[in-house]
């Protein structure tokens, strides 16, 4: 038997069959019809006068029925019957034809009378079924009958319609030739030509009907020998009779003699033939070197395949001595396990770990006794059961994981599941697998289960009181370290570590030089030798690095003994103090801007008298003078510069008065000026454009006007550094806006003021910070980290929002949002 895959052309053939089926129902169908209604060309388009009968006709449509029935539906019952059926009528129409030509010969009459039976009916139909014919019909009648896949191999069937088909060729060479003797044992004894046709298409029918099996198979199967047989078999069978027949044709119409006419046959032939051998060893030549192409690229792909297994080979073998050793001290006795089983199974029957095997499949093929000692289950109630039931429900994905690892040949790393014992509790165990290996196959798992419930309890225990230390540690403020005497950190707390943007664990085996400048490290190592050598607690103030920027701690360096009093570390801890520190120097500053405020109010005091004649006396001046005079000029101008220092002074004055008033209901359009006279000459020399929209209409708001002037100069200044930190000439960008505008919240009135600088911007990444105490991104000179921290807690006072949005490099817009007075 041969796959589908291998033969040529099999999703045609049932479509070839069932045209042929078809067709010789057709003409069996067209013969009865000749001989109802005498048409001569119905029942004979043959080289002679020889024509098929009407029982010959009949018995074609029964056969061709049988055919049809068993092609399109071999599963139902009652169809096979009725194709079997056919089968045997046909069978029997020949058998009882043949019985007849056989005892008229011997005896002269037929037991059966058929004949007489025939002629009885009133002569309706004439012709009578040749012995040829009835051969035929008897053994494609059986053929039919034994048509059956379960003893198709036999041959049987294809044995008579290959006998069947070869009587009926015999009979169309002989009315292609017109030798009598081949198609007729007498006159009325012939087979008619389109009769031997016919059964030529029957036989075919018959064979194409399996075309995996048989005969038929090696004539389509895709291999050497169906390529012979396709290109030669045809060939045999049709050209010489085809050949033959032109040459009898030409001879007998004079057109040469006897020799010529087969000279002539035997040349053509010879050319034939040879044409198609030649053709057909090219064919199989090609596929030779196909073939040989093949093996050769097979070769190099099983090269291949060796050097791939040779290497997988390789890494195992390094896995398995990875596994002896990680395994080594907890079963020594395994190297042993193939040189005696014996030995093996001392070593497991008496190990105090369960050693167990699982098959593929999960089911567990051997236990250990510990495995009785330590789970109180007897091993008989669980082999060759699956494993599952004993994990504990939430481990059993976590043990499907790995042991699906082991059988894909791998190592998995030690790992933990929970086994239920006999009193139904939960043991924790620590399980170590590997695959078992047998001809390169996983066949299996072997595994170690060690018992850590115990140890796992005292691991919770100690883990519970470290965490209560941890938990006193990480709450403490100080940064808390800990070195050996070579100065290398051992621990730190989550603050110190926080510092370094590191985690604590990865503090070990540092040492100050990971974290701070050269020049600091060596001091830092400096007071750890000296303190070590001391066994002296120090404790001062010293510098700490966070972020890029130095801070001011206090450090306590203890000296750590062991149990005999040898030194053998320091502890360190660091309080923070950089905030404490710059309040008191922030404090002493505000001591000597207060002390500075009282002298400006009373140099303002006395400018105030005199500028106040300067001016009464310019206006005197200015109104004495004639127009366009130069004297006039003089006088506007010292007028005007007059009036401008009485502001500044007045702007002084308001400042210094910051302490002394309280609340009043004022305009913000009030409010403004005087924070801007003290600043406006400032932004013009720096270059900074001043876009001022503060409409007078705005509603009033109720402040401390010098207080919300000091945070209108905190804005200014902010928006000032940071314009000359992005151009540090004029340009058209460098722009200050100033807006004010009407706002409600919550169905309540404010007032917006909004500062809008497209200077540097703010990063992202301090934004958050940016309303701490003391953080400032200006140099130390330059500020204290105050001004925005204060700026907030002044529009808080007073009920308001301090908002700020901004993008880095593009803008930075702050906006004061203050309750209207309605």
């Amino acid at each position: 038997m041969i796959r589908e895959s291998d033969i040529r052309a099999v999703p045609f053939h049932k479509l070839f069959t069932r045209i042929l089926t078809i067709s010789l129902f057709i003409a069996a169908a067209l013969v009865i019809i000749g001989w109802v209604f005498d048409v001569s060309v119905l029942r004979n388009f043959a080289l002679n006068e020889t024509t098929m009968s009407v029982y010959t006709a009949a018995t074609l449509i029964l056969a061709s029925v049988s055919l049809w029935f068993i092609q399109i539906k071999r599963e139902n019952q009652l169809i096979q019957y009725i194709a079997k059926g056919c089968a045997l009528v046909v069978s029997l129409v020949g058998f009882l034809m043949l019985t007849e030509y056989l005892f008229a010969g011997i005896t002269g009459t037929h037991p059966f009378r058929i004949q007489e039976f025939i002629e009885n009916t009133g002569n309706l139909f004439i012709g009578r079924m040749s012995p040829q014919g009835a051969f035929c019909f008897l053994f494609i009648g059986i053929a039919l009958l034994l048509l059956d896949k379960k003893i198709y191999d036999c041959y049987l069937s294809q044995y008579l319609i290959i006998t069947a088909a070869f009587v009926s060729f015999l009979v169309f060479i002989g009315h292609l030739y017109d030798e009598r003797a081949f198609y007729g044992i007498s006159f009325f004894a012939k087979m008619a030509f389109n009769t031997s046709l016919a059964f030529i298409i029957l036989c075919a029918v018959v064979l194409s009907l399996y075309p995996d099996r048989g005969f038929i198979a090696i004539f389509i199967k895709e291999g050497d020998g169906g390529a012979l047989a396709r290109r030669l078999l045809g060939a045999i069978i049709f050209i010489p009779p085809f050949l033959g027949w032109l040459i009898l044709l030409g001879q007998r119409r004079g057109l040469y003699d006897l020799k010529f006419g087969l000279s002539f046959y035997v040349v053509i032939g010879t050319v034939l033939f040879a044409v198609m051998v030649w053709r057909t060893a090219l064919l199989l030549e090609r596929k030779y070197n196909k073939r040989k192409l093949i093996e050769k690229e097979l070769k190099t792909l099983n090269e291949s395949l060796e050097h791939r297994i040779t290497k997988r080979t390789s890494a195992l073998t390094m896995i398995n001595k990875e596994l002896e050793r990680e395994i080594e001290e907890r079963k020594r006795a395994e190297q042993s396990l193939c040189e005696s089983e014996e030995r093996y199974r001392s070593f497991v029957e008496n190990a105090q770990d369960v050693i167990f095997t699982l098959a593929t499949d999960g089911t567990i093929t051997s236990l250990n006794q510990a495995f009785e000692t330590i789970t109180g289950w007897s091993r008989d109630q669980w082999l060759y059961k699956d494993f599952n039931p004993l994990l504990h429900p939430e481990d059993r994905a976590v043990a499907l994981k790995f042991l699906g690892l082991v059988l894909q040949g791998e190592t998995p790393p030690t790992f933990e599941l929970r086994i239920l014992n006999k009193s139904d509790n939960y043991l924790t165990g620590e399980f170590k697998v590997a695959p078992l290996i047998k001809e390169e196959s996983v066949i299996g798992i072997l595994g170690i289960a060690r018992n850590i419930t115990e140890r796992k309890h005292a691991e919770k225990i100690l883990r519970e009181s470290e965490n209560k230390y941890r938990l006193l540690l990480e709450n403490l403020p100080q940064r808390i370290f800990y070195k050996d005497k070579n100065s290398l950190y051992i621990s730190c707390n989550e603050n110190f570590a926080r510092d370094f943007h590191i985690k604590p664990n990865e503090v070990f085996g540092k040492t100050d030089y990971d974290f701070f400048p050269r020049e600091l490290a060596d001091r830092y190592r400096s007071d750890d030798k000296r303190i070590i050598n001391s066994g002296q607690r120090e404790s001062k103030e010293d510098s700490y690095i966070k972020e890029g920027n130095e801070l001011v701690v206090q450090m306590i360096r203890t000296p750590i003994r062991d149990e005999k009093g040898a030194i053998v570390g320091i502890l360190g801890s660091a309080l923070d103090i950089t905030e404490k520190v710059a309040l008191e120097k922030e404090a002493e500053r505000t001591s000597h801007l207060a002390a500075l405020g009282e002298l400006a109010a009373g140099v303002g005091h006395e400018i105030n008298n005199p500028i106040t004649g300067v001016i009464n006396c310019a206006q005197i001046l200015l109104n004495k003078s004639k127009e366009e005079s130069k004297e006039r000029d003089l006088a506007s101008r010292i007028l005007k510069e007059g009036d401008r220092i009485a502001r500044i002074v007045h702007s002084l004055l308001s400042i210094a008065r910051s302490g002394s008033s309280g609340k009043s209901i004022v305009g913000i359009h009030e409010i403004f000026p005087d924070a801007l006279t003290l600043t406006e000459a400032q932004l013009r020399k720096e270059g900074i454009k001043l876009k001022l929209d503060i409409p007078d209409s705005l509603p009033k708001v109720q402040v401390n006007p010098q207080l919300i002037q000091q945070v209108f100069l905190n804005l200014i200044n902010n928006a000032r550094y940071a314009l000359n930190q992005k151009y540090t000439k004029a340009h058209d960008n460098k722009i200050l806006e100033v807006r004010g505008e009407e706002m409600k919240m919550e169905g309540l009135p404010y007032v917006k003021i909004t500062f809008c600088d497209y200077g540097t911007g703010i990063p992202n990444s301090i934004r958050d910070k940016l309303l701490n105490p003391f953080f400032t991104t200006k140099p130390s000179r330059e500020g204290t980290g105050l001004g925005l921290s204060i700026s907030h807690t002044i529009i808080r006072d007073h009920g308001g929002k301090l908002v700020i949005n901004s993008i880095e490099g593009k803008f930075t817009k702050i906006a004061i949002i203050l309750p209207a007075k309605s």
